[in-house]
């Protein structure tokens, strides 16, 4: 996951985005995630998705949570969001 956590904070453009989410679904055959039922995985989505500005708040990312606010996600944001979901209950 570390390397992914890394990738996450590189992205900017779609094609960023597009590499991470090469990586992650490479990670999901290669690692145990907790989340590991498409139906988990989606409950996990709508979870962290709910309790995300709590995240942003926290990790005092105000760029981040402005954006929630003001509906304007982002590939970073969204990508967080999918990484976020493997494991979030």
């Amino acid at each position: 996951m570390n390397e992914l956590n890394k990738k996450v904070q590189e992205i900017e453009t779609r094609e960023d985005f597009l590499c991470f989410m090469r990586m992650l679904i490479n990670d999901i055959n290669n690692n145990k995630w907790e989340n590991n039922t498409l139906l988990n995985y989606l409950e996990g989505i709508e979870g962290w998705v709910d309790d995300m500005d709590g995240y942003f708040k926290n990790i005092k990312d105000f760029d981040a949570l402005g954006k929630i606010e003001n509906n304007q996600l982002d590939w970073k944001i969204l990508a967080k969001i999918f990484l976020a979901a493997t494991i979030y209950e």
